[in-house]
């Protein structure tokens, strides 16, 4: 895990494995996500190492804080819960979401999400009350917080979800698959609203058969779409931007 200053972009640390002269991470493992605490005191660390798949570090120093221990694979990915940070709910393999109380690290909940597959991302509505699921199985799950309880299976995708993301209102969902499409959501019905790319078109989204991502500009008006591939042993990332449900490019 490399640490960067915005101000400058410069280099400010390296988190690596125990082999090398770095602060220890996650033993001879692929780090799957990293996500900072919407207070910016901690961040976390997922990989795939069964043992210590889950780090919190100390941003004033860098310092380990705790090793978060319960699932039994890979863990793809996590998210705080908004505002506060009080609560972080880390996803995997297994499909199955663990949440943590930030306050002492300690384990309060374990959701069966009910998907079949492994879950690719997760994420928390803008407002902590509606926690989402992209998974593998080719749909999104939909949760209430209060209770975890599952509101509602998005389906359509043709292939593996691989991320999803709420509008900084709140009022939109959009999830990205290995199908070659963005769907839109409403979230007042979570009725879906339109498919962006896909078909034959020149609009299709050039997505390979790698990892899609999805990210919504501050203010809502724009999303990203990017897909990794390599050239010339080069770690590339190429992007789609849409304006709205029109499918225009810019």
């Amino acid at each position: 895990v490399r640490v960067w200053a915005t101000s400058d972009w410069s280099h400010l640390r390296t988190l690596e494995a125990a082999s090398r002269t770095h602060l220890r991470t996650h033993s001879a493992a692929w780090l799957w996500s990293c996500v900072f605490a919407p207070d910016g005191r901690s961040l976390v660390t997922t990989s795939s190492a069964l043992q210590d798949s889950i780090k919190v570090w100390a941003t004033e120093d860098w310092s380990l804080l705790r090793t978060l221990k319960g699932h039994t694979d890979t863990v793809t990915a996590c998210a705080f819960s908004p505002h506060h940070g009080d609560t972080l709910v880390t996803v995997g393999r297994n499909a199955t979401a663990l949440v943590w109380a930030t306050q002492d690290w300690t384990r309060i909940h374990t959701l069966v999400t009910g998907h079949t597959d492994t879950v690719r991302s997760c994420t928390f509505s803008p407002e902590g009350e509606t926690f989402v699921a992209a998974s593998a199985d080719h749909t999104v799950g939909v949760f209430a917080t209060r209770d975890w309880s599952r509101l509602r299976t998005l389906t359509g995708h043709t292939h593996s979800v691989w991320s999803a993301a709420f509008s900084p209102d709140g009022g939109t969902l959009v999830s990205v698959s290995r199908d070659r499409t963005v769907r839109v959501w409403a979230t007042s019905s979570w009725a879906h609203l339109c498919t962006l790319g896909g078909g034959g078109s020149d609009r299709v989204a050039p997505f390979a058969d790698r990892s899609c991502f999805l990210a919504f500009a501050p203010d809502g008006s724009t999303v990203v779409t990017s897909v990794h591939g390599q050239v010339e042993h080069s770690a590339l990332s190429s992007a789609n931007v849409w304006t709205d449900c029109g499918n225009d490019r810019l």
